[in-house]
């Protein structure tokens, strides 16, 4: 992914003080809903609460949706284009 080489190139270190970036990480950060000021909470349940194993939510569990929870980083609109250029190109 192109975004991934060039946040790289400018130097730019990934949260964890890396300086490796991948195109997956680049895609769960275009998809977070964080980043519009909203947090969609209980995306994962504990399945065994001795050995702490989590899994993913597939309805098992009640989902909220929180808006305004977070300053966001981007508007909402430009949030949409983005999941709306994702759902095109998965569609190619």
């Amino acid at each position: 992914m192109k975004i991934a080489k060039g946040i790289k190139h400018d130097g730019i270190l990934t949260g964890a003080g890396k300086a490796a970036w991948w195109a997956s990480t680049v895609k769960s950060i275009l998809k977070n809903e964080k980043y519009m000021g909203e947090a969609l909470l209980q995306k994962t349940h504990t399945v065994n609460f001795l050995t702490k194993k989590r899994v993913k939510n597939n309805g098992i569990v009640q989902q909220y949706y929180a808006e305004n929870s977070y300053p966001p980083i981007i508007n909402k609109e430009e949030f949409a284009a983005v999941q709306t250029e994702f759902e095109r190109r998965s569609n190619m």
